[in-house]
């Protein structure tokens, strides 16, 4: 299975409770993105700095929160060389 078909078919499918994830995606440690789903925002090369950044060190995200695309987001949970999860919040802008 390919990283893409993993968004496409795992993480962007219907959740049990009806739910969806609004977008997803794997990036490299390099900053390159690895798969999206096709609505995925553009990110600038600051953001993916950001979140490389972040990606092992994530009190820095807490602190400031995720910004994709423009738009801010609040870290939720983050295991620093793992996984970081963001979701919109109150503050954003």
């Amino acid at each position: 299975m390919s990283w893409q078909q993993f968004v496409d078919d795992q993480l962007m499918c219907t959740l049990p409770g009806g739910g969806q994830l609004k977008h997803a995606a794997i990036w490299g440690h390099d900053g390159g993105v690895w798969a999206c789903d096709a609505a995925f925002p553009t990110v600038s090369p600051e953001e993916v700095s950001a979140l490389v950044e972040g990606f092992n060190d994530t009190s820095k995200l807490a602190q400031s929160g995720i910004r994709i695309g423009g738009e801010k987001y609040v870290l939720v949970a983050g295991e620093p060389g793992e996984v970081l999860r963001g979701k919109k919040g109150a503050g954003n802008g």
